[in-house]
């Protein structure tokens, strides 16, 4: 629903549905210049994919860690 939200909103960026954590969080690195910034700020709890936000945080953390394709960075 928050996607079609935005679609119907004034907003004319590019937008990426993700149905994943994993998939959005590399989805968005993979766009990211070496100055970029990627901020984890979710919205609501994720106890569908994680017990608590620390191991929320972790996965983001070592999702950050691989390069765009999912292979570890050197």
């Amino acid at each position: 629903r928050l996607f079609d939200a935005i679609g119907d909103s004034p907003y004319r960026g590019e937008l990426t549905r993700c149905d994943r954590f994993d998939e959005a969080v590399l989805s968005a690195a993979s766009v990211l210049t070496e100055r970029d910034t990627l901020l984890l700020s979710p919205a609501c709890t994720s106890y569908d994919e994680f017990q608590s936000y620390t191991e929320r945080s972790r996965r983001f953390r070592a999702l950050l860690r691989l390069d765009p394709k999912g292979s570890e960075k050197i």
